[in-house]
């Protein structure tokens, strides 16, 4: 087996704030060793319907990991930011060694938060950041909420 071969596909999950453009210098890097690279935008990235959301995210990535995974190959995830709460809800039943005790090929060998959020899957921004405040319920106090038209909306608080 060639070392090209050995190399599992690395597969990045972006932040809220940008699309997949953001990693082209180091997938440009990684590719010139060697590595294959892939990533998604998110549904959520410049989506004007205010509907969409992670469910939607953790669908997308999900979908992009199956096709890889399913061709057999070994992936590596990173997930950056609020990618980090997407891919926690899009890799269950996706892991290396679960595939495997089933007779499937492929599968997700690391999961890799960087400066991601790392929550539960099944867990809300919001909910994982109440359990965290300093009162032990409702947002951190840097935090400022406001719902508007059945969305929230949040603003880091500033003080004067």
């Amino acid at each position: 087996m060639s070392e090209t071969a050995s190399l599992p596909t690395v597969f990045f999950v972006p932040g809220a704030w940008h699309k997949p453009w953001v990693f082209d210098d180091v997938r440009s890097i990684l590719s010139a060793r060697g590595y294959e690279t892939d990533a998604t935008a998110l549904a959520t990235a410049g989506s004007p319907d205010p509907s969409v959301g992670l469910l939607d995210d953790a669908a997308k990535v999900r979908s992009e990991l199956t096709k890889l995974i399913d061709s057999g190959k070994e992936v590596l995830v990173v997930a950056h930011s609020y990618g980090g709460i997407v891919a926690s809800n899009a890799v269950k039943g996706l892991g290396i060694a679960e595939r495997t005790a089933n007779g499937l090929k492929g599968g997700i060998i690391m999961l890799v938060y960087l400066a991601a959020f790392i929550i539960p899957a099944n867990t809300s921004l919001v909910t994982a950041a109440s359990d965290a405040s300093s009162a032990g319920h409702g947002p951190p106090d840097w935090w400022d909420v406001s719902e508007v038209e059945g969305s929230m909306l949040l603003f880091p608080s500033h003080s004067d």
